[in-house]
Order: C-alpha cells, then structure tokens, then sequence
C-alpha cells in the first residue's frame, strides 16, 4: 500500500507532467496561431469560496481573431467528502461563457486521480478544433 506522501506525490507529478506535456505543446501552439494578446498557461492553486474545499487548476487560455476567449483546463477540486477532476473547454465571448467540452470523474484512490488527470489533459488539449474562429471540436 502506498504512503500518504506517494499518494501525493503521484497526483502532484501527474499535474506537473500534464502542465509541461499537452499543455505546454497547446500553449505553444497558440502563441504561433493567436500571438496577440500573448496566450497564458496558468497553475493556480485556491480556496472554493463559502466552503472548505480546495481547487487546483491547470489551464491554457488564448484569444481568438474574432475576439472571443478560449480556455482549456483540467481542475481537482478537493472537498472533506471526495476528489472531482473536471477537464473543460470554454468559450467567453460578449454573449457569456459556453462550457463546449466536459470531463468529469471522482477518482476512487490517487492512483485512479493521477490517471484521469493524464487522461483529461490529453483529451482536452486534444480539442484543437476550438482554435478556428468558427469553432469546432476536431482530433488533433
């Protein structure tokens, strides 16, 4: 049985193999496709406000010609009671944002946590379809 320490240590690695791995290659990507605003790669780590949980998430976000913004990411949300992974893509625009691409799971132990994180990322980075102006989810 795995210590305390690799449990996390494996949903830690999983994240930072995911940050320098699909997103860094999307991120990459967009500064050659959108190069103005400059896309962000972002790695936060925040309190879930009026609650005790806590939200890590990973995510790419770039405009589009036409203005509107496109985020991909991957979140674990920790709460008393369980672990959600979550792996989106959203679109903002002047209309409001649109949630285009959902994952969702509740991981049973680290080990299935490191694996959906990995998974997640790679399928929602996957989605490259959202980087034409007209939108659309596509293989990459």
């Amino acid at each position: 049985m795995a210590s305390f320490a690799e449990d996390l240590r494996a949903v830690f690695r999983a994240l930072a193999e995911a940050r320098d791995g699909d997103f860094y290659r999307l991120y990459v990507d967009l500064t050659y496709a959108w190069p103005r605003p400059i896309p962000m790669i972002e790695f936060r780590v925040f309190q879930v406000a009026d609650s005790v949980d806590a939200l890590v998430a990973l995510g790419v976000d770039g405009h589009r010609p036409d203005g509107s913004l496109v985020r991909w990411g991957v979140s674990l949300r920790a709460s008393p009671q369980r672990l959600t992974i979550h792996g989106t893509v959203e679109i903002t625009d002047d209309s409001g944002v649109f949630e285009v691409f959902k994952l969702a799971g509740d991981p049973a132990d680290a080990a299935e946590a490191a694996e959906l994180t990995r998974r997640y990322a790679a399928e929602v980075c996957a989605q490259r379809g959202w980087m034409e102006a007209s939108g659309g989810a596509t293989e990459s």
